[in-house]
């Protein structure tokens, strides 16, 4: 008798390491949204093209969208649970309570170089429900607070082709006003003597950060 009882209390703990191992990290923030985006100059008009789309929910699960070029019929959906490993690097970062001003290092590049990346549309709900929205200029982020971020795509898998629209109204709305807020986003300026392209997103008179 005492050999069983022994037995089913080892089977007893065996199981709560177990289910204590398989359990994941919650994130400390209800959602999480990343737009990667380029803009465009079309006459006067700034367009916006939105070819990516993330969102991590508050279990930690991520669904990534992507669209290459305006072609539909080549776009990828994944969805997928991030590891324990990542989340607490989010966590660290988007947690209501960090300012992700702290994670900007700089906010203008050194003289005669110009920025011509995409830009990055960051909103994330914190467990209060509040919203926080900010814009990503890779070149001034810290090397942690971009490592973070490219890891929760990098990591996509079970990719399918599936009909998508990226460029939501509602969502390009969010993203013109988020970025018409941000002192260091400085205005587009299309080079002269060349057509408008995506390549040619260019950072004019960035300000000193203080």
């Amino acid at each position: 008798m005492n050999l069983i009882k022994l037995f089913l209390i080892l089977a007893f703990f065996c199981v709560v390491s177990f289910s204590a191992q398989a359990q994941n990290v919650k994130p400390e923030f209800k959602k999480l949204i990343y737009v990667p985006y380029f803009l465009q100059l079309s006459g006067k008009d700034t367009v916006h093209y939105i070819g990516e789309h993330l969102e991590i929910n508050g279990d930690g699960q991520a669904h990534y969208t992507r669209i290459y070029g305006n072609h539909v019929a080549e776009a990828r959906d994944s969805t997928y649970q991030l590891p324990d490993t990542l989340v607490t690097k989010l966590n660290k970062i988007f947690n209501g309570k960090s300012n992700l001003e702290s994670y900007r290092i700089a906010d203008r590049l050194p003289n005669g170089y110009v920025y011509k990346g995409q830009l990055i549309y960051i909103s994330f709900t914190d467990m209060r429900g509040k919203v926080h929205q900010y814009i990503d200029v890779k070149p001034y982020m810290s090397k942690e607070f971009n490592a973070t971020l490219a890891a929760t795509i990098r990591i996509a898998k079970n990719i399918t082709r599936k009909d998508i629209v990226l460029d939501d109204k509602a969502l390009v709305d969010e993203i013109i006003k988020t970025q018409e807020d941000c002192k260091y986003c400085s205005k587009i300026e299309q080079p002269s003597n060349e057509p408008p392209s995506v390549q040619h997103l260019e950072i004019a008179n960035p300000q000193n950060k203080h």
